[in-house]
C-alpha cells in the first residue's frame, strides 16, 4: 500500500487595491421591539450592589458587633447607591423578610411601613 501526500495548494497574495483600503460597511442592527416600545430600564440595573457579594446584604443576626459591622458596611453602600430610593420602595411595597434593602435593615422598615400606615390612615 502507498501513502499519498497531500498540500494545500499555493494561494498567491492578494494584491492590494482601493477596495482593501475602505472600511467595511457596518451591518444594521435588526430591533426586535418597534421604536418607542423598549421598556423601561430597571433601576436594579444601577445598583451600586451589582458584583458586590449579596451575602452582605443578607447578615445571619442583627446581635454582636460582628453583625453591626456588617450591617453598617453594607448601610454603607447602599449610602452611595443611585437608586436606593427605587430600592427601598421596592422593598416597601414587596416586603422582603430579611436582608438590607434601601439601606434599611428589616426591623427598620417594618418601623418605617408601620409609620407610613399610621400617617396614611
Amino acid at each position: 500500500m502507498s501513502t499519498v501526500e497531500y498540500s494545500a495548494p499555493s494561494v498567491a497574495p492578494r494584491p492590494l487595491t482601493d477596495l482593501d483600503s475602505e472600511p467595511l460597511p457596518r451591518p444594521t442592527p435588526r430591533r426586535r421591539t418597534p421604536i418607542g416600545a423598549e421598556p423601561e430600564p430597571d433601576w436594579r440595573d444601577s445598583a451600586a450592589c451589582i458584583g458586590i457579594d449579596l451575602n452582605l446584604f443578607f447578615p445571619i443576626s442583627t446581635i454582636g458587633a460582628i453583625a453591626q459591622a456588617q450591617i453598617d458596611e453594607a448601610k454603607s453602600v447602599c449610602a452611595e447607591c443611585p437608586v436606593r430610593r427605587d430600592c427601598l420602595a421596592w422593598a416597601l411595597a414587596v416586603g422582603p423578610e430579611f436582608g438590607i434593602f434601601g439601606g434599611c435593615t428589616d426591623d427598620e422598615r417594618r418601623r418605617l411601613r408601620q409609620r407610613l400606615n399610621v400617617e396614611v390612615n
